[in-house]
């Protein structure tokens, strides 16, 4: 079932849409022990693995433009697909999205934004950083990478070629759209980032892919996913984000966090947790 959180923030409103369900399991993390893994599983209840998780996109309305940021994932992941209704519940159709801002082109962020191959968003710009762009369409890099994992090329270059007469990109920490700035957060992907709207008062900082699976990630921030390219830069821009947003206070918001998968980042023991924010 679809299922929306409206909530201000900036100078407009934010709409968190669950896109749907994923599950991932501990084998899929490097950088945590066994024993850290049962004391994070027997925080939340349980004594195995998957760990059910959500996947979320947001979407910011300023009274001037209507910006979708990330697509969910759509047919390219099971379970998952349910932002067109979310945005038929919040009364978004998608001809009203102006703009479509990603924080990275793994599947489930664009999945969304094709169906067959043809864009859903007709009347949006893409945004995109540059060298997350460039990682993708790069002939070289699907050569290398797993057969596995060689999708993830297609389907962002099948985005790409769908919005090729209206895609923009951007480099580090600047003003994409009035309101909205890019906050560089890479490891996860090259040109990996995250989208701060408004101020730190009353803003939202959406940090995209920081966290998969907060069980793990939070109290152990070391702890990567399979599907960072770089993980070793991810797990330090993770701690960095973690230390920035507890120490300022930040209102935070992420794509695989609990939906409305909004809160502020507070220390607990050695690493760190995530208080909802009451919106």
């Amino acid at each position: 079932m679809p299922s929306i959180k409206k909530f201000a923030a900036g100078n407009g409103t934010i709409t968190s849409i669950y896109d749907g369900e994923l599950l991932l399991g501990p084998e899929m993390f490097s950088g945590i022990s066994d024993a850290e893994v049962t004391k994070c599983l027997a925080n939340i209840g349980l004594t195995e693995g998957p760990v059910s998780g959500s996947l979320n996109a947001y979407i910011y309305q300023d009274g001037d433009k209507t910006i979708l940021i990330d697509s969910g994932g759509k047919a390219a992941i099971p379970g998952t697909g349910q932002l067109l209704d979310g945005m038929k519940l919040a009364g978004i159709a998608p001809h009203d999205i102006d703009m479509v801002l990603c924080t990275h082109l793994h599947p489930d962020h664009i999945g969304g934004l094709i169906d067959e191959g043809e864009a859903v968003f007709t009347n949006a710009e893409l945004k995109i950083h540059d060298t997350d762009r460039e990682f993708w369409l790069n002939a070289e890099n699907r050569e290398k990478t797993p057969e596995d994992f060689k999708v993830f090329f297609d389907l962002a270059g099948a985005v790409l070629n769908a919005y090729q007469d209206r895609t923009s990109t951007f480099i580090g920490e600047t003003e994409v759209v009035s309101g909205v700035n890019s906050v560089p957060l890479p490891g996860h992907t090259p040109g990996h980032s995250g989208f701060q709207i408004g101020d730190v008062e009353n803003g939202l900082l959406i940090w995209g892919d920081i966290v998969h699976v907060q069980a793990f990630q939070m109290p152990q921030p070391k702890a990567c996913i399979a599907f960072d390219v770089d993980s070793q830069t991810a797990a330090a821009t993770r701690i960095a984000m973690f230390e920035r947003a507890s120490k300022e206070r930040l209102r935070i918001a992420g794509m695989h966090l609990a939906h409305p998968g909004v809160g502020y980042v507070v220390p607990r023991g050695d690493g760190f947790w995530l208080e909802p924010a009451h919106i």
